[in-house]
């Protein structure tokens, strides 16, 4: 799975990790999030275009992927964790809505205050 992910994240400075068990992180620097909605379908075609057989999964019987994406433009108070978890509730999202979806979650920034 890792390497069929990181075969379709193309750009040298992508990262693509294990989270947990079934779970991975795709940090994708630089990409609005239109292109890292982009990205997700792209990887699902990836993964579909596979017919990975997953003779244990009660949904089908092939792997799919869901995602959760979320896109943030960091300022000093920001925490990667905002980030984090906007992404992982978009990814439980898609599963409730039933699994082989891309969900995106915008984060909304209060505008900065100058000094």
């Amino acid at each position: 799975m890792a390497e069929a992910l990181r075969e379709g994240v193309r750009r040298p400075r992508n990262f693509v990790a294990r989270y947990g068990g079934e779970e991975f992180v795709i940090i994708l620097p630089n990409t609005d999030i239109g292109g890292a909605e982009l990205v997700a379908r792209q990887l699902q075609e990836v993964i579909q275009g596979r017919y990975i057989v997953h003779e244990y999964s009660s949904v089908g019987c092939c792997v799919s992927l869901s995602f959760g994406v979320a896109v943030l433009i960091p300022r000093g108070s920001d925490s990667p964790l905002e980030l984090f978890n906007a992404a992982d509730q978009a990814l439980y999202d898609a599963k409730r809505q039933g699994r082989n979806r891309v969900v995106v979650k915008p984060i909304v920034q209060s505008p900065t205050v100058p000094h």
